[in-house]
């Protein structure tokens, strides 16, 4: 059976931690501050957690881009490259146009690499509730489930995943 790799988005919230635990790649989406766009990093190697915290509490305003086409082909490419099938769970297409980029990528990159599977799914998700997909993934490939398996069982349950927050101030709900 041919390997297969997972891989997210900055969407997913997870850590280096459960990241290297459960083999689980991601792509960073872009965020932009005061002029400024960098990665927006899971591990915050550009600024700090500290620091994004307290300059949205003292006003500035953050905003995300998805992820771009060219990241996910070059990714995709990487792994098809290695002779990896790719399972890649995005952030809701309610929120951002990344599934559909990677929807684009998928089928330029199989024109070259005709023999890697690449399924794309929407998570209709943000946040832990798109890690833990990719969790269950992970634990599905974990246990000699194919590709293709892991997939359905995804796009099966996707919607028995249930997730909440709260904020401090009502605030932040209306910039959104």
């Amino acid at each position: 059976m041919k390997t297969f790799i997972i891989v997210t988005d900055t969407c997913s919230d997870l850590g280096i931690d459960l990241r290297e635990k459960h083999d689980i790649d991601y792509i960073p989406m872009t965020v932009s501050y005061d002029g400024k766009s960098i990665p927006a990093s899971l591990d915050f190697e550009d600024i700090s957690f500290k620091d994004f915290y307290k300059m949205m509490d003292n006003g500035t305003r953050f905003t995300t881009s998805q992820v771009t086409k060219q990241d996910y082909v070059k990714r995709f490419e990487k792994y098809a490259n290695d002779g990896c099938d790719i399972l890649c769970i995005a952030c809701s297409s309610a929120l951002s146009a990344s599934i559909n980029a990677s929807l684009q990528a998928r089928e330029d990159v199989m024109k070259r690499y005709p023999d890697t599977k690449i399924i794309c799914i929407d998570s209709l998700m943000s946040g832990l509730g798109l890690g833990i997909m990719c969790i269950m993934a992970s634990n599905l490939r974990e246990q000699g489930k194919t590709i293709e398996e892991t997939a359905n069982f995804i796009e099966k349950h996707k919607l028995n995943i249930h997730q909440f927050g709260t904020v401090n101030e009502l605030k932040f709900l209306k910039l959104s």
